[in-house]
């Protein structure tokens, strides 16, 4: 956030888009969480982030408060 301000960024639109994210993400199937928690026996924390929907259903993020925010296509090319 503080690196956000004199920049006069949105977070998050730097969270989303900068290229410096190194998390692994990773989708399964509805219903395999269990499973995921019981190969990752705690090392490491696994945060479910959202679910992938049909094409038409576009594409939707949450805010802090729980309304809907539009979601433009945006990104890094590393090369």
């Amino acid at each position: 956030m503080e690196v956000c301000r004199p920049l006069k960024i949105p977070p998050l639109n730097l969270a989303l888009s900068s290229g410096e994210e190194y998390e692994l993400l990773f989708t399964l199937s509805p219903g395999q969480e269990k499973k995921i928690e019981k190969m990752t026996k705690g090392k490491f924390k696994v945060t479910l982030i959202g679910e992938i929907r049909q094409k038409e259903e576009g594409v939707e993020i949450l805010d802090l408060d729980g309304r809907i925010k539009d979601l433009k296509k945006t990104g890094y090319t590393h090369f």
